[in-house]
């Protein structure tokens, strides 16, 4: 059934800052992270039960397995077998799980492993370049020896046949028994990489330089069936009705060879051969002999990370059908592609060791992750099982089609980003009869979950929403277990919300400043209040009448929408006077002629009620330095004029009751050109200041204009009849 997510808290869950918080798992648009336990993720991120795993090498006993892992073979009699590098040599698993050493050669590496109609084993070795035949007891002889150094494919047609596929001229060889091996097909490739065959006996061939499939007749003849416009095709898998499945990666991982690195990128391998081993060849070699390889033929390098084309790809090729592009990936490399027995796509990818399943939508499941870089090889098994090679370090497991009994998702930790009370935790999720999912939480105040933590908390097994019993942290974490129980149905996990409530921070006011000029507009304000000027303030600043501005910044560490108060008051009075109250920007415009002259100082505080409520609101305040309202103009005395022969003098003072003298100036008219005068001292920084004007009588009237204005913008005018003169 389908189960409903509870709806705790209504949008406001969805706001910003220490309003209340909904953490939704798996985020929309992110990857769900986490660390899965026996759990597949799907791509949208839904969790259920994975197929049953089992580690068999090096399992229980510890049996020592090669760090690489390539290649796995199965025979009639129920045995697997796996080979790898940098050990040359082949274990077999019987089908009671006992550990063997099947083969072992002086190589370095089996990268790849067939079987032959009488049940006879085949072993590829490199860089050596050789191809065994071992029959059931262990006996081994050479079945061909190439020119080439790698051999990277085999596979056997229902004729006994072999093919080879080789390195670095990118021939495949037909190989019908000892010496009894001819040229099958030559490329134009430096690489054939994979091989398998069809329903009808036809070879299909996968190449590293182009990246193309071949598929070719038994005569020999080819066809391109695919160019995957990437570097090499890395495995091919056939269905029963002959689609073929093909991935494809690029360089340089892994880097095949074209010719042969020096110096640092090889390694030498000292070699010695036992001397009473009797199933050695009886071409043994020397008792210590150096093999040297090239690196870049096994590890990756560091440049794929500079490659912007697909790490990989994944095709569909149905029978008389367009190749369709079925799963892709920048990130990861897809090392094998094998088809289950319920008939699903499964693809092994590095660097992460992860087995992928390809659903029928088009959507993919992450199946497992396992505790190795690459998973190189995936082989079906006689049953419904599959082998699961893995390599740095080496490892085989078996993969079954029921899903596993139990299993545990990790989700990642979550920051609240402030100490928070956590509310409930609910999830959505399809749980059939006989299954289970439940719940636990964590808390602390660390970013990685450690000792400092709480302990798990008890099961919440409440798919309709429990409320987080874990003590209120900055940090929250939960676990989910998903399980069956007499049935081979798994639940399926789609999401999980827990709502918290973090702890709310005060919110701050800071560059409170009183003006004679509009502030600059902060983003939100009223497009009638946009003004260019920037306010500037100063203690005892005395202001112009009539308007006056007070801007401040404000900010709230939660991100909560502010709210603001604006105050006044006269520094001898007690009572603030509101200006106004819940005002969202962050300036207000004061008209003065409201207000006796004096000094005064503004307060502004800032409030996040808008979000956590009169109860958890918090608030701020600020006060401005002293400001001076003046609204009257300068008092200007002045003396009768000293009339001279050919000037005249006239002498003045002005003094303001509430701040300083900023100008004087003359004029023969009120609306003519004005002259500044300059005071005695020759500086206007004081309330009262005196000043002496010397005017020439050619071209004066008799009539003068005095103006004086002070540091508030007020003015005030004097006018001055001269004496006639000749």
């Amino acid at each position: 059934m389908r189960l409903p997510v509870l709806l705790v808290c209504a949008a406001a869950l969805l706001s910003a800052g220490a309003g209340p918080g909904r953490w939704e798992h798996p985020a929309p648009g992110e990857a769900p992270g986490g660390v899965p336990r026996d759990i597949s993720l799907t791509s949208s991120g839904a969790l259920l039960l994975a197929p049953a795993s089992e580690e068999i090498l090096p399992g229980p006993a510890g049996f020592a397995s090669p760090p690489l892992l390539l290649a796995a073979e199965t025979d009639v009699e129920g045995n697997t077998f796996f080979g790898g590098g940098l050990d040359a040599k082949v274990l077999r698993v019987d089908g009671k799980g006992a550990v063997t050493t099947f083969f072992e050669s002086t190589g370095v590496s089996v990268r790849a492993l067939s079987s032959d109609v009488s049940g006879y084993l085949l072993v590829a070795t490199m860089p050596n370049g050789r191809v065994y035949r071992v029959d059931p007891d262990g006996g081994t002889e050479v079945l061909f020896e190439p020119e080439e150094r790698y051999l990277w494919a085999m596979a056997t047609d229902a004729f006994d046949r072999t093919y080879l596929a080789t390195g670095e001229r990118g021939v495949i060889y037909s190989i019908a028994g000892p010496g009894e091996a001819s040229v099958f097909f030559d490329s134009d490739e430096p690489h054939i990489t994979s091989l398998a065959t069809d329903p009808g006996g036809r070879l299909l061939a996968g190449s590293a330089g182009r990246g193309l499939l071949y598929r070719i007749d038994s005569e020999g003849t080819a066809e391109v069936l695919l160019s995957s416009g990437l570097s090499e095709i890395s495995s091919i898998a056939v269905a029963s009705d002959g689609t073929v499945y093909a991935s494809a990666i690029r360089d340089p991982v892994p880097s095949r060879p074209r010719r042969r690195s020096v110096g640092r990128d090889e390694l030498t391998i000292v070699v010695t051969t036992p001397e009473d081993d009797e199933e050695m060849l009886e071409e043994a070699a020397e008792k210590r002999r150096r093999v040297v390889v090239d690196l870049g033929e096994i590890f990756p390098s560091d440049q794929a990370a500079q490659d912007e084309r697909p790490a990989s790809k994944v095709y569909r090729i149905s029978p008389g059908r367009t190749p369709s592009l079925i799963w892709s990936s920048r990130t990861e490399w897809v090392y094998s592609v094998a088809i289950d027995a319920r008939g699903y796509i499964l693809v092994g990818t590095g660097p992460f060791g992860r087995v992928y399943r390809i659903e029928p939508d088009g959507s993919s499941t992450l199946v497992r992750q396992y505790p190795a870089t690459q998973v190189t090889s995936l082989v079906p098994g006689h049953k419904s099982e599959m082998w699961v090679l893995a390599s740095n370090p080496g490892r085989v497991y078996r993969l079954d089609a029921a899903p596993s009994e139990s299993g545990t998702y990790l989700s990642p930790v979550h920051d609240a980003g402030n100490i928070s009370a956590w509310g409930s935790l609910s999830w959505d999720a399809d749980i059939p009869k006989g299954t289970r999912i439940s719940f636990a939480t964590r808390s602390g105040n660390t970013t990685v979950a450690d000792s400092t933590w709480s302990a798990w908390s008890e099961s919440l097994a409440d798919e309709a929403g429990t409320a987080v019993p874990s003590p209120p942290a900055r940090f929250v974490q939960w676990r989910a277990t998903l399980s069956r129980l007499k049935t081979e149905t798994s639940p399926l996990l789609r999401e999980a919300s827990l709502t918290y409530l973090p702890e709310n921070l005060p919110p701050e006011v800071h560059q409170l400043q009183v003006g004679d000029a509009a502030p600059e507009a902060e983003p939100g304000d009223s497009p009638a209040r946009e003004q260019k000027s920037a306010a500037k303030n100063g203690s005892g600043k005395v202001l112009p009448g009539r308007q006056i501005w007070i801007s401040w910044r404000s900010s709230d560490p939660d991100g909560d929408p502010l709210r603001h108060v604006v105050s006044i008051r006269g520094i001898d009075e007690t009572t603030w006077k509101v200006l106004a109250e819940d005002l969202p920007e962050q300036r207000l415009a004061l008209d003065t002629t409201d207000y006796a002259e004096g000094s005064y100082v503004a307060r502004v505080a800032a409030n996040d009620r808008a979000v956590n409520g009169a109860a958890r609101g918090l608030s701020a305040s600020m006060r401005s330095s002293t400001f001076v309202i003046d609204n009257s103009g300068p008092v200007i005395d002045a003396e009768e004029p000293d009339m001279g022969e050919e000037s005249v003098t006239i002498a003045f003072s002005a003094r303001d009751a509430l701040g300083t003298i900023a100008a004087a100036e003359w004029a023969s008219r009120p609306d003519g050109a004005w002259s500044v005068v300059l005071p005695r001292d020759g500086i206007s920084d004081t309330a009262s200041e005196s000043f002496e004007l010397i005017l020439p009588l050619e071209g004066l009237t008799r009539q003068m204009h005095l103006r004086v204005t002070d540091r508030a913008g007020n003015r005030s005018t004097h006018e001055i009849a001269l004496p006639r003169w000749q």
